[in-house]
């Protein structure tokens, strides 16, 4: 029965602009250095300057949150770097016993940011191929990644998170003593926004905030490889490899869910979590006791580590007159995956976890004869909790 009119008093038409901008140069210089025994010194080397901008605005009713919808705040920002990077290749020794080719590869990059200060990364690299059939190859990295301008700079947005409170008195195994000397009722049981009983798991009547974070730092991180390859002369077409791996990345930059910031602070122990929310403390309102409000913004995570080994056999398969086959089998064997929010946290083991299958593998055939093809492929993963 609304009028016309009174539905244009009523709906608005939302607006919002946004955009970004990248300028960059660059002057890279590449060649030939010197002669050594196995071959011709390679180099690389270059400078570089970017600059990085970016903003949203939504309308003011949308920012104010005067609509039906969450609101959300706006984002501008910018940074700009300077680097400079280098590259060799050095082939050091071929045609010899035990030696057939030995290469080493060098390479660094000195960054300076505007909002991050300045750091240095290198990466050294091996090649050896003590015989024809086999490769051996390593190296060692180091990463460094930057926010983004949504990272530092979103004001943020509410939140109608699902989420599960370990005070919640339905608890598995009862409800942890931190939450009572937090001053929980031990009766305690979250209300949706009618005051009836949320299901374990359920969506909180209360907006959260998620967003950005100006005190950001960066990611850095560290990699090692190991592995090598068989090709042997006797079947061709024949290649197997084996490479092990182990990365880490440290002070992560995460949007944590409410979910781990309530365990974080009720369960291991990291209390620096526990300002990141607030409980009703009012014994006469329906929701006493309940996480009113919360803030998820992005934060830097301690570290995660990650090993394992990843196998690949490849055959291609000569053609007998039917067609062409082949046949690639990649499998990955994850030895660990283990994190921790903080110094003093639980360290967690992820391996077995969803989605942290211990062993991942692929496994495909290919046929094809003129402009005819077909292939056919089988994945396993192994058991999660």
């Amino acid at each position: 029965g609304m009028t016309p009119e009174v539905i244009d008093y009523l709906v608005v038409t939302s607006q919002r602009s946004y955009g970004s901008r990248t300028t960059g140069f660059s002057a890279n210089l590449a060649g030939d250095l010197f002669s050594l025994p196995a071959g011709i010194a390679g180099f690389a080397l270059g400078v570089e300057h970017r600059e990085e901008s970016g903003f949203e605005q939504p309308d003011q009713l949308t920012s104010s949150g005067y609509t039906s919808g969450n609101a959300s705040g706006p984002t501008r920002g910018s940074y700009r770097v300077d680097e400079v990077y280098a590259e060799l290749s050095l082939p050091l020794l071929s045609g010899l016993a035990g030696i057939q080719e030995l290469e080493l590869s060098l390479a660094g990059r000195y960054s300076d940011y505007s909002n991050f200060g300045d750091t240095t990364n290198g990466k050294f690299g091996l090649r050896w191929k003590p015989t024809d059939d086999v490769l051996v190859r390593a190296s060692f990295s180091e990463g460094f990644r930057a926010p983004t301008i949504s990272n530092l700079y979103a004001v943020g947005s509410q939140s109608y998170d699902f989420y599960t409170d370990p005070c919640d008195s339905r608890a598995p195994g009862g409800v942890p003593a931190s939450c009572t000397a937090a001053g929980v009722p031990s009766t305690f049981i979250p209300k949706n926004a009618a005051g009836n009983n949320l299901p374990r798991g359920g969506q909180t009547p209360f907006p959260f905030r998620a967003g950005g974070n100006e005190g950001l730092k960066p990611e850095s991180s560290s990699s090692k490889t190991l592995g090598l390859v068989y090709s042997p002369a006797a079947i061709a077409g024949l290649n197997v490899s084996v490479d092990w791996y182990n990365i880490r990345i440290e002070n992560l930059i995460v949007n944590d869910t409410a979910t781990y910031i309530l365990n974080q602070c009720y369960l291991a122990g990291a209390t620096e979590w526990c300002d990141r929310f607030e409980r009703e403390t009012d014994p006469d309102s329906p929701y006493y006791g309940q996480v009113i409000s919360l803030d998820r913004s992005l934060s830097n995570r301690g570290w995660v580590e990650t090993e394992g080994y990843d196998v690949l056999v490849r055959y291609q398969l000569p053609d007998l007159g039917f067609g062409a086959m082949s046949v690639t089998w990649d499998t990955n064997y994850l030895v660990k995956h283990e994190s921790q929010s903080q110094a003093g946290a639980i360290v967690e083991q992820d391996v077995g976890w969803a989605p942290m299958s211990r062993v991942k593998s692929n496994l495909n055939f290919g046929w094809r004869l003129g402009d005819f093809g077909a292939t056919w492929g089988m994945r396993y993963h192994s058991g999660l909790k």
